[in-house]
């Protein structure tokens, strides 16, 4: 009887061969590769939980090296998948082409497609076309404040810091339309992007948020912005 071991598929031949494949990032965070942003940093939180110091899995399975190493892809699994320009690049690489996770009015296949060809040149800087994966499950508010706006994000699992880094709005911003100081907030222009954009990530529907929030700031704001 032959001690040569049998293989099943070609796949398990390679895996004995050249070792075990590695695990996509998707696979890493178990999220489905058209998976929205907020999914992925909730997956992602979850899994770091699992491999702090002193939960369960780390104390009974693995080493303090071990559970530092998984840290440490899992870190580098959600920075590249929540930033739209190094996922397009991860994407490409691992052969998964170019995934079109949702259609807006802000983030169309064509945008996809520019930003997959720049991702290593210059940054689209119109604030308007900011690429962020969105949700076709989207809410429609009856009124939208700085508070709203707050608790969309908080109901997302985002922080200040995670919605300014995905959107590239600066955080300051951010925090002031959160807190309605609307002397800090920028032109009126690049502010309407600001809050399509924040709509989209926050899976509002951005039409009627944007129409709503300047109801609101040009009420209560004395001093129109330009």
């Amino acid at each position: 009887m032959s001690d040569k071991p049998k293989y099943n598929t070609a796949e398990q031949l390679e895996e004995v061969q050249q070792g075990p494949r590695q695990e996509t990032h998707y696979e890493l965070l178990k999220v489905s590769p058209t998976a929205s942003v907020p999914e992925i940093i909730q997956a992602y939180h979850q899994a770091k939980a699992a491999f702090t110091q002193g939960s369960i899995a780390t104390y009974s399975l693995f080493s303090d090296e071990e559970a530092q190493e998984m840290l440490s892809k899992l870190e580098e699994a959600y920075l590249t998948l929540t930033n739209l320009e190094k996922r397009q690049v991860y994407d490409a690489r691992i052969g998964r082409g170019l995934i079109v996770m949702d259609q807006s009015p802000s983030f169309s296949e064509l945008d996809l497609r520019k930003k997959a060809r720049d991702a290593t040149g210059a940054k689209d800087t119109d604030p308007d076309k900011a690429g962020i994966p969105t949700s076709r499950d989207v809410q429609t508010l009856e009124h939208v404040d700085g508070q709203a706006l707050q608790r969309a994000r908080e109901k997302t699992g985002l922080t200040v810091e995670e919605a300014a880094r995905i959107t590239k709005i600066p955080s300051r911003y951010i925090g002031a339309v959160e807190r309605d100081e609307f002397n800090v907030l920028p032109a009126r222009v690049y502010l309407q992007g600001f809050i399509k954009n924040l709509a989209n990530l926050y899976r509002l529907e951005p039409k009627s948020t944007v129409t709503l929030y300047f109801e609101h700031l040009d009420k209560k704001n004395p001093k129109k912005l330009i």
